[in-house]
């Protein structure tokens, strides 16, 4: 379960990643409940990282001329009540 109001994106990947390569073949409710224990939430956290691996990745690979440039890091803090996404 997402615990914040702002990784709603990686959870929306992360779902996207595990139907893809562990689809349902059933869609009836006691199947679709047995979605909520699909991955960790380690795995989703560990998501910003290879997405920044990704973009990094593939400018160094497609604009070689700037690979010389280091891409920020952006460290998400909540600074106020989540918002459900």
């Amino acid at each position: 379960m997402q615990p914040n109001g702002f990784d709603c994106g990686l959870y929306v990947l992360q779902y996207t990643e595990k139907f893809f390569s562990t689809p349902i073949t059933n869609f009836t409710t006691p199947q679709l409940m047995k979605t909520k224990d699909w991955f960790l939430t380690s795995e989703v956290e560990s998501k910003r990282e290879e997405m920044y691996n990704v973009i990094v990745n593939y400018v160094k690979a497609n604009f070689p001329e700037n690979s010389k440039y280091v891409l920020p890091r952006a460290a998400l803090v909540e600074a106020g009540p989540s918002h459900p996404c």
